[in-house]
């Protein structure tokens, strides 16, 4: 019987703990693994019987649950530097998009709380067109990636549903804040593990 090795791969691509779960999970599956994942570090640390899987097995893994992954000790630390700033700047952009398309919900949603422009009567409100134009930037572009396919993203927005009559006026803007937000928390954590 072979021995178990150990070794830690850098992961690419997590937005959040549920992205790590994920990824957990896929290489748990794999015979004769047990991985463990790290949000904050961005690192898979695995033990697997190289007699059944391969490293290149759970690298595939990883990238088919739509994740990048390479060898830790591949890696030197100016490239893994440079490879956080080129994130972080990606993040910025992403932010900024996001902020943009947001603000003029924003002032929807401020404007809804005067009384002189209460909404319903003579108030500020965006036209749907352009509503659902700028929440599809936001929603599909700067926040794609919390809505990949473990669908956790959408346990924010979910209450909204059960209140649809009530809430049918800020349930654009409560998801396209929602994801501005969660763009912003990104980009601080990716400022935070900066070194």
């Amino acid at each position: 019987m072979a021995s178990k090795q150990t070794f830690s791969l850098l992961i690419d691509g997590m937005e959040c703990a549920a992205c790590s779960s994920r990824i957990e999970r896929v290489l748990n599956r794999l015979p004769n693994v047990d991985a463990s994942v790290n949000f904050a570090t961005e690192k898979a640390h695995v033990t697997f019987d190289p007699a059944s899987t391969q490293i290149t097995d759970i690298i595939k893994a990883i990238e088919k649950a739509g994740y990048r992954a390479s060898e830790a000790d591949k890696i030197d630390n100016e490239k893994r530097r440079l490879l956080e700033q080129k994130q972080g700047r990606q993040t910025l952009h992403r932010f900024l998009i996001a902020l943009f398309c947001s603000l003029p919900f924003l002032f929807q949603m401020i404007a809804m709380f005067l009384p002189a422009h209460h909404m319903g009567k003579h108030g500020f409100e965006l036209p749907r067109l352009t509503q659902w134009v700028l929440a599809t930037i936001v929603e599909f572009g700067a926040g794609a990636a919390f809505s990949k396919p473990h669908g956790n993203r959408f346990v924010l927005v979910q209450p909204i549903w059960m209140f649809w009559s009530f809430w049918e006026r800020a349930w654009p803007i409560f998801t396209v804040v929602s994801s501005t937000l969660l763009v912003l928390g990104s980009y601080m954590s990716i400022l935070k593990r900066a070194p």
